[in-house]
């Protein structure tokens, strides 16, 4: 995530010299999304994956 968030500030640099209005609230709303998602992601997603793959595995 760090290294989208350096990805997408280095785009809205970029962009700031031709449209100076849009990047800053998109850049900001981008912002906001990922802290929240995150989180919640990894915590929930993961241990199910890892629990089910490994009774599949023995029922094999």
């Amino acid at each position: 995530m760090v290294f989208l968030n350096l990805v997408l500030r280095s785009i809205c640099s970029k962009e700031k010299t031709k449209v100076p209005r849009r990047p800053e609230p998109a850049h900001d709303i981008i912002q906001e999304l990922p802290p929240k998602l995150t989180p919640t992601l990894p915590t929930s997603s993961i241990p199910p994956v890892s629990i089910t793959t490994t009774p599949s595995i023995t029922n094999i």
